[in-house]
């Protein structure tokens, strides 16, 4: 059980932190800023925006990347008031597949370490 149920009929809601919920092992948070949802893919043709409706080449090939699949928003505008504020970003939050490799069933911390990596190559990428 959640410790805020303890606290129900208090005004002292408890922050989401471990060990306040201590199931929260093999979660993660990951912001939503609500920007365009877009899957970020990687062949041999280019990089590409890919949604329901729009398919987008957005950089040349990068060979160390073919393969890879990753889940997340672009905001052409950026969002929030510090170092993202009026910036053309892609916020990338779940690596479904890197280098042709099926990520899908490594829990998500360990999927998406390999955000990082991306970002060396995309200047406006963010994990």
């Amino acid at each position: 059980r959640v410790k805020y149920e303890m606290h129900k009929d208090s005004s002292k809601p408890v922050n989401i932190k471990r060990h306040n919920i201590p199931y929260l092992t093999n979660y993660v948070f990951s912001p939503k800023p609500n920007g365009i949802g877009y899957f970020l893919f990687f062949d041999r043709y280019g990089v590409y925006y890919m949604n329901e409706t729009t398919v987008k080449k957005v950089y040349n090939p990068i060979r160390e990347l073919y393969g890879t699949i990753i889940l997340g928003e672009h905001m052409p505008n950026g969002f929030g008031n510090g170092n993202f504020k009026n910036r053309d970003i892609y916020l990338g939050y779940d690596m479904l597949f890197f280098k042709n490799k099926d990520m899908r069933r490594f829990y998500a911390i360990d999927r998406n370490k390999q955000l990082y990596i991306v970002s060396k190559y995309i200047p406006n990428f963010k994990a």
